[in-house]
């Protein structure tokens, strides 16, 4: 699933470079609307990405459940080079002008990678033992999964 709202998502920025910014207080409460949602459903791991906002509702989400947590950088967000910090329209006009594989300007990645780089790290999870996993990532890893 993709992280609960964060301060970037309140100042319409990007940011994908680790720690990045934590939850709102609308984020803290879409968390722990996911814990109430997930309390009967058991589950064998929890994962996140290295940034904080999805750190933050993996844990808020699981709470004191005794479920395993990692961290799978493959599931970061993907890098935004020259548009980090800045707006996120100011990103989608860009991706949506330039094809998929078309190297995001200041050493960030393209569309294909990032979503070579998902595919990647679902892989890993898949060939994980657990059977049912809490996996917190970023918009376009997640995709409404």
């Amino acid at each position: 699933m993709r992280h609960a709202h964060a301060r970037t998502n309140a100042d319409d920025a990007v940011s994908s470079t680790p720690p990045g910014a934590g939850l709102t207080e609308q984020g803290v409460a879409e968390a722990l609307a996911l814990r109430e949602a997930l309390a009967g459903p058991e589950l064998d791991l929890g994962v996140a990405t290295r940034l904080v906002r999805a750190q933050e509702t993996l844990e808020l989400a699981l709470g004191e459940r005794e479920v395993p947590r990692i961290v799978l950088a493959g599931l970061d967000e993907i890098g935004f080079g020259a548009f980090e910090g800045g707006s996120l329209a100011a990103y989608r006009a860009w991706a949506w002008s330039h094809p998929p594989d078309a190297p995001c300007p200041g050493g960030g990645e393209s569309r294909a990678e990032a979503a070579a780089r998902y595919a990647d790290a679902l892989d890993e999870l898949l060939a994980r033992p657990e059977d049912v996993v809490l996996a917190v990532s970023h918009s376009l890893a997640a995709s409404r999964t």
